[in-house]
């Protein structure tokens, strides 16, 4: 029986990707406290100060980002090699933000006897904010390699063509205007694939969040 209670019922892929995502959110995790509520040892003023602590964390993100994006976006063409250490926190971010977009939803809740979060709009919030903060990383990559950007004759490139190449790119519109190639077509196949994640998961938070109508289970019973 112990055995049986033991032996893991989810296969072989199912632990693989969850030791993967946990091990691309450690450093987050382990600065920002959420190992705590992961395992269950929380209170109320432990869940407030960790939400203080994630919103903290995103918005000085953001503020790194744009930054980032600038810098890069008004750089010469001819940059200098520290200009590529740049693009690692911009690594890091895309990856933290996918891998806890899977983790969240998928992982944690095994590990908690209770469902625990601050706030249930403040989780679908955080979640749009992470959708569009994928455009300006993503952006940052295309503006950092603006010279593979294709535009169409009557276009000219400007500082804030490769954030709009981002946004048309993670929206699935393109207007035939501006578009990748090379490798960066690549590269853009990566953004609209971890964005529909993230946009798919964001959806599945706010239906487990929808109360369930009132007397539906009385009905069932009778």
């Amino acid at each position: 029986m112990n055995e049986q209670k033991s032996a893991d019922t989810r296969g072989l892929i199912t632990p693989f990707v969850e030791r993967v995502v946990d091990k691309a959110t450690c450093f987050s995790r382990c600065l920002l406290g959420n190992d705590l509520i992961k395992k269950g040892q929380f209170n109320a003023v432990d869940v407030a100060r960790t939400a203080k602590k994630v919103d903290i964390w995103v918005l000085a993100f953001i503020l790194g980002e744009i930054f980032i994006y600038l810098c890069v976006a008004f750089l010469p063409a001819s940059r200098p090699v520290w200009a590529y250490l740049l693009l690692l926190p911009i690594c890091y971010r895309v990856i933290d933000i996918a891998s806890t977009a899977v983790r969240i939803p998928l992982f944690d809740i095994m590990h908690r006897e209770e469902r625990v979060v601050a706030s249930n709009p403040r989780v679908v919030i955080l979640g749009l904010i992470n959708y569009w903060e994928l455009v300006l990383s993503f952006g940052t990559f295309y503006a950092f390699f603006k010279h593979h950007i294709g535009h169409g004759s009557s276009t000219v490139l400007d500082s804030f063509s490769p954030l709009y190449l981002s946004v048309i790119t993670q929206s699935t519109i393109g207007y035939g205007d501006l578009w990748p190639t090379d490798w960066l077509r690549w590269l853009a196949c990566l953004q609209t694939g971890v964005a529909i994640l993230v946009l798919l998961l964001i959806i599945g938070r706010f239906i487990t969040n929808l109360p369930k109508a009132r007397g539906l289970d009385e009905k069932k019973g009778s």
